[in-house]
């Protein structure tokens, strides 16, 4: 009878127990070296992020499906590449329906965990109460935070972002790429003026979020807007104590932005205000850990740290040992940090080289919440390479295509062929224009052209490259 008992409790308490929870901290261009557990010292401190590591797996072969953040974040939510949907670049049309293709948040909404977007979205120009972009109409349950490139990140009102806009109208109506938008937060279906720090003010919703939803499984998205533009947008006191000079915002009345990139920019500063950034979000990450320690729920959290494409070099991004920036497509473009840590049930310290994508968080997050993995999925599961069930899991081919840009790079186990046509921006980020051959595992930093040597690898993965696309093509919806 004892014995029944105690085989009883087993099946009722492995029933009963709990999904894991899922935290996914994706930020925006944070560069690839830029952290102070890796071997490159580039001079940042991030301590919190290094304990994420430490308590975790790390990555040293993740990548974005593109290098811009549109299309990236599409092919991460869908676990997709963005293209079968006709997203190339900037502007595309977004999510497609549901029925066509479910988001990260519709899966696990569906397996009751309590959902929330918090932070930074851009999926394209479109965006409204009613339309699919929203993320309360594609799984999410709570929203807060904004659409679009660029937010500012300490001016959150509508009467200050209406007069910026009625001096942009009046002295730069051309000007197509606003620098200082300064538009209310998002909270659910509404607008509010709000006053503080965005990295601070999404840290304070993340907790409050999980204190709200401690009792059931929850999913939280969040998207930090560091370290992308106007990072000279920081806390003044900050900059006081480390000797920064404190910019002063683009007044459209007093000088043009030309005039006013001149004065306010240098090399030297975008590289200060970046540090300044990735302090902020690694001390928001680490209180978020802390509260999470302090209210027992660490050990039944899944935590992954990545970044929507590679680091942005303009603003001061370093990509060490990795050739290129953000807007390219060389390994600095397109390979990105990634974390994942769940202390008690994964490996802690570890560093694996197996080929991983964005696109793999869906169909794992999926897994995790034992629900079923949609069969058009790009990407694959990792929970058993992450549980050290199956080391062998990884990518043998990978696509990147940037349409009408006309960039495009095939990975295929070491060897990657790339191609740009003439682009003044691609060019000034190390990104020359032609067909390019390397091998990664004895050039990461892409610098030796292989093209003559090995021309049966270039007509390969030119034909892997063209079947993909012939694929694509012929199943756009």
């Amino acid at each position: 009878m004892r014995l029944y008992l105690i085989i009883l409790t087993i099946i009722c308490g492995s029933l009963t127990a709990r999904q894991p929870n899922i935290i996914l901290i994706l930020s925006d261009d944070h560069g690839y070296a830029d952290m102070s557990h890796t071997e490159y010292d580039t001079g940042v401190d991030t301590p919190h992020l290094d304990r994420l590591a430490a308590e975790g797996i790390r990555f040293t072969n993740a990548y974005a499906t593109s290098p811009i953040c549109t299309p990236s974040r599409i092919g991460l939510v869908l676990g997709q590449y963005q293209q079968r949907y006709d997203n190339w670049w900037y502007n595309s049309p977004g999510l497609p329906e549901r029925d066509i293709a479910p988001t990260m948040a519709e899966i696990l909404q569906d397996e009751g965990y309590a959902t929330c977007l918090i932070g930074k979205i851009h999926f394209n120009a479109n965006f409204g109460l009613h339309l699919r972009n929203h993320p309360l109409n594609h799984g999410f349950d709570r929203f807060y935070g904004f659409n679009g490139p660029a937010k500012h990140y300490l001016v959150h009102n509508k009467e200050r972002h209406d007069e910026f806009m009625a001096k942009l109208r009046k002295h730069e109506p051309d000007r197509h790429y606003l620098l200082m938008f300064m538009e209310p937060m998002w909270d659910d279906r509404k607008q509010v003026d709000v006053e503080g720090f965005s990295t601070d003010l999404f840290r304070d919703e993340t907790i409050r979020f999980i204190d709200d939803h401690r009792d059931e499984p929850f999913f939280i998205m969040l998207s930090f807007n560091a370290v992308h533009d106007q990072t000279h947008q920081l806390p003044p006191e900050y900059l006081k104590e480390q000797g920064i000079p404190i910019p002063d915002d683009w007044d459209p009345g007093l000088e043009s932005s030309s005039e006013w990139i001149n004065r306010t920019f240098s090399e030297e500063l975008n590289r200060a205000f970046s540090i300044g950034h990735l302090y902020y979000m690694d001390e928001a990450i680490g209180r978020i850990m802390e509260h999470l320690d302090n209210t027992g729920l660490r050990e039944d959290t899944l935590i992954v740290y990545t970044v929507d494409n590679g680091g942005s070099v303009p603003t001061g991004g370093i990509n060490t040992p990795l050739s290129g920036s953000k807007f390219t497509v060389l390994e600095g473009g397109l390979r990105t940090p990634f974390i994942v840590s769940w202390p008690g049930s994964l490996e802690q310290g570890k560093i694996l080289d197996n080929v991983v994508s964005a696109m793999d968080l869906m169909p794992t997050f999926a897994s995790l919440a034992g629900a079923e993995i949609p069969e058009d999925t790009d990407g694959l599961n990792i929970l058993p390479l992450l549980k050290g069930e199956n080391t062998d899991i990884g990518h043998e081919t990978l696509f990147w295509d940037m349409g009408h840009w006309n960039q495009f790079a095939v990975r295929h186990g070491d060897w990657k062929l790339r191609f740009s046509e003439p682009a003044p921006r691609q060019y000034r980020l190390g990104e020359k224009h032609g067909f390019y051959l390397h091998n990664l595992s004895e050039d990461i930093g892409e610098k030796v052209n292989l093209i003559e040597e090995h021309p049966e690898k270039v007509s390969e993965l030119n034909v892997l490259h063209r079947q993909w696309i012939e694929e694509i093509l012929r199943n756009l919806p």
